[in-house]
C-alpha cells in the first residue's frame, strides 16, 4: 500500500488484494487526504480495510467491494472529520462500522451501501452495519440495503445524527434495524421498508 506523511491526493487508481498489519490496507494518510475516482477491492487491515485518514479528509466517486478491518472501518476509517460523496460500498466488514467508521464529525452524501456488516457483540461498543459515527453525523440522499449489525443495522449515531432523503431496505440488527440513535435524532423524508430488529426498533431505535 501507500503511506502519506504530508497532505496527499490519489486520483483514478485501483487497489486490489492489499493488506496492512495496522492501518489502511491500501492507503494510510497521516495528514489530510483526498481520494477521487478510485476502486478498492479485497483490501484488509486492523483499522481502515482500504483507507485510513488521520486528519480532515474526503473520498469522492469511489467504489469499495469486499474490504475488511479487524477492528474499525471495513472500507474507510476517519480518525478526524471526514466527508464521503458519490461512493458505493458493497460487502465490506468490520467489528465497528462495516463500511465506514467516523471517529470525528462526518458527512455522507449520495452513496449506496449494500450488504455491509459489523460483527462485534460486546455491550460497551457501538457498531453500525454500514456506518458508525462516534461524534456528530449527517447522511443525505443515500440508500442502505441488507446491511447488518448488532446495533444499527445500517447506521449508528453516537453523537447527534441526521438522516435526510435516504432509503433503508431490509437492514437488520438486534437494536435499530436501520438506524440506532444514541443522542439527538433527526429524520426527514426517508423511506423504511422491510427492516428488522430482533429486539427493539425495527426501523429506528432512539436510545438516549
Amino acid at each position: 500500500g501507500i503511506c502519506f506523511y504530508t497532505t496527499g491526493e490519489v486520483i483514478n487508481c485501483s487497489f486490489v488484494n492489499n493488506n496492512a498489519a495496522e492501518y489502511g490496507g491500501a492507503i494510510v494518510f497521516y495528514d489530510e487526504g483526498h481520494v477521487t475516482d478510485c476502486i478498492f477491492v479485497n483490501n484488509s487491515a486492523k483499522d481502515g480495510g482500504a483507507l485510513r485518514f488521520q486528519e480532515n479528509s474526503n473520498v469522492i466517486n469511489s467504489i469499495f467491494v469486499n474490504n475488511s478491518a479487524e477492528d474499525s472501518g471495513g472500507a474507510v476509517y476517519f480518525y478526524d472529520e471526514g466527508e464521503v460523496t458519490n461512493c458505493n460500498f458493497t460487502n465490506n466488514h468490520a467489528k465497528y462500522g462495516g463500511a465506514i467508521d467516523f471517529d470525528g464529525d462526518g458527512t455522507v452524501e449520495n452513496c449506496i451501501f449494500v450488504k455491509n456488516s459489523a460483527t462485534d457483540q460486546r455491550p460497551d461498543r457501538y457498531f453500525g452495519g454500514a456506518i458508525v459515527f462516534y461524534k456528530n453525523g449527517e447522511v443525505t440522499d443515500s440508500s442502505f440495503t441488507e446491511n447488518t449489525a448488532t446495533e444499527g443495522g445500517a447506521i449508528l449515531f453516537k453523537g447527534n445524527g441526521k438522516a435526510i432523503n435516504c432509503d433503508f431496505t431490509s437492514n437488520s440488527a438486534k437494536f435499530g434495524g436501520a438506524i440506532d440513535f444514541e443522542s439527538r435524532a433527526t429524520v426527514e423524508n426517508c423511506n423504511f421498508n422491510g427492516n428488522i430488529a430482533s429486539s427493539n426498533g425495527s426501523a429506528i431505535w432512539v436510545n438516549r
